[in-house]
Parts: structure tokens; sequence; C-alpha cells
């Protein structure tokens, strides 16, 4: 996950309860952040972080679940390399 710092920020207005805003306001303090924006940015990090490993895992257990594995030798990968370079042969020709 790339955070990219170099890009320009923009506005994003949120309304929030007295109780939240106290919340966020306390939080910020607590937490040694410079203001509440910061505080909003690690949260949407942590969730975006989140996301990631919830994707992550699910690949991981639909390739569990996907049968039985089959083992990676040299021959299998020459096939594959021939496969990959037959797939390229032909969309090479097909925009000549």
């Amino acid at each position: 996950m790339n955070q990219d710092t170099t890009s320009s920020n923009t506005s994003l207005h949120i309304s929030l309860p007295t109780v939240l805003r106290r919340y966020v306001e306390e939080r910020v303090v607590k937490g040694g952040y410079s203001n509440p924006s910061d505080y909003m940015r690690e949260l949407i990090r942590r969730d975006q972080r989140r996301q990631a490993r919830e994707e992550l895992e699910r690949l991981l257990l639909e390739g569990l679940e996907s049968g039985e594995a089959e083992q990676l030798t040299e021959t299998y990968f020459g096939e594959l390399r021939r496969e990959v370079e037959a797939v390229i042969a032909r969309k090479r020709a097909q925009t000549v």
C-alpha cells in the first residue's frame, strides 16, 4: 500500500455528532496527532491495510480450495513458457 505524500491534498468535509467530534478531538490530543485530519488519514490507512489483508486471506483460501496441488518442475515451467510465447506470437501477428 503506497502512501502518496507527493500529491496535493483535497478536502472532504464530514458532519459528526457532538459526541463523535469530542472523541476525535480527544484522540488527536492523546494519540499525538497534529490535527483531526491526521487522525482521519491514519484511520483510513488502517482500514486500507485491513482490507488488503482480508483480500489476501480470501485469495489464499481460494487457492487452498482450488484442488490438488501441482508440482512445479522445470518441465512445467518450460511448457508454461512455450504457451506464453505462443500467445505473445499470436498477439503480435494480429497487430501486424
